[in-house]
């Protein structure tokens, strides 16, 4: 039996995650949650997504007591926080207490818990064999397993 894999995600809101999609090398086309091998890289992500809407704020030249102005605090709310994950071999995912997030996952997507599991569990080799060899790719500097 293979063990889990402990990963971090970008919890936007209770059970709301961040999404991605991306090729995996053995060519599936992973759609799913967005998963870091450490909180520091999934917290990297958050920053960098923090500062681009700062700055897109301050381009667009907006006064503090305009209606559609936001805060910084407001901003960084609104970018969620890192979270424990536990997935598994065979596409199950849990948060740091036990609670399945398949179908939470399933929801934000359109997709069903079993759609879910498949891409987690395909993920789940890409994760493996990505620790195996030590190699990081991602074009950010947040880097992804």
């Amino acid at each position: 039996m293979t063990a889990p894999i402990k990963l971090y995600a970008i919890e936007i809101q209770p059970r709301d995650f961040a999404l991605t999609g991306f090729k995996l090398d053995n060519g599936f086309e992973y759609s799913g949650i967005l998963l870091f091998d450490t909180p520091e890289k999934a917290q990297c992500s958050i920053n960098e997504d923090i500062a681009a809407a700062i700055e897109s704020r301050d381009e667009e030249g907006l006064d503090s007591d305009d209606e559609d102005y936001t805060s910084d605090d407001e901003i960084r709310d609104d970018h969620g926080s890192v979270a424990q994950v536990l997935i598994h071999a065979d596409g199950q995912i849990f948060n740091d207490v036990g609670h399945s997030l398949a179908g939470y996952i399933g929801r934000s997507e359109g997709k069903t818990s079993h759609d879910v599991e498949r891409h987690i569990g395909e993920y789940f080799k890409y994760a493996v064999k990505i620790a195996a060899s030590k190699e990081r790719t991602n074009d950010s500097d947040c880097l992804q397993p």
